[in-house]
């Protein structure tokens, strides 16, 4: 399984479950939009499709530098054709929304415009994309006179998906790399 084809796989996840009513939370909300819930339905139905796919949790302190927080995404691992190496592969099902800024200079709407909706790949293609968005977030803000947050920093974005990590119940079943 290549980045690619798992993107296509969870493309599709997505979409047949946004045609239905997903959202189990106990709280009053737009179905539409529960990413939380989302979120689950993806891993859940990775999961049962033979992947080995984890609810993951960052979570950071807060520092000087920056506010503590968490982030929820999901993690796929996946082996090698010969079974090797196993290759741990990232889904941020808010990848875009990350990096909307209200007041952004056109170069970074364009930029921005640029980016998946949501992100499947290695984490090594993740910090490089981030780190570069973050810059241009930077130049736009600085542009536009505007306080640029410790939460809007490469350092502090990479957290998200880099910091202290439990994971949540998933059955441990191996998909093969091609």
């Amino acid at each position: 399984m290549t980045g690619s084809k798992l993107r296509k796989e969870v493309d599709g996840i997505i979409n047949s479950i946004k045609a239905s009513d997903y959202c189990s939370c106990f709280k009053p909300n737009d179905s539409y939009n529960c990413t939380i819930c989302l979120r689950r339905r993806v891993a859940t139905i990775l999961c049962d499709r033979g992947f080995t796919a984890n609810l993951c949790t960052s979570k950071w302190k807060a520092t000087d530098k920056f506010p503590g927080g968490s982030h929820e995404y999901i993690e796929v691992i996946a082996v090698t054709a010969t079974r090797k190496k196993q290759i741990r592969l990232l889904i941020e099902l808010e990848f875009k929304e990350q990096f909307q800024i209200a007041k952004a200079c056109e170069e970074y709407r364009k930029l921005v415009s640029c980016l998946p909706q949501f992100y499947v790949g290695k984490p090594e293609h993740l910090t490089t994309i981030v780190r570069l968005v973050c810059e241009a977030a930077k130049k736009s803000m600085k542009e536009k006179k505007m306080y640029v947050g410790p939460w809007r920093k490469s350092e502090f974005m990479q957290m998200k998906w880099s910091g202290f990590r439990s994971f949540s119940g998933a059955p441990n079943v191996v998909v093969t790399v091609n």
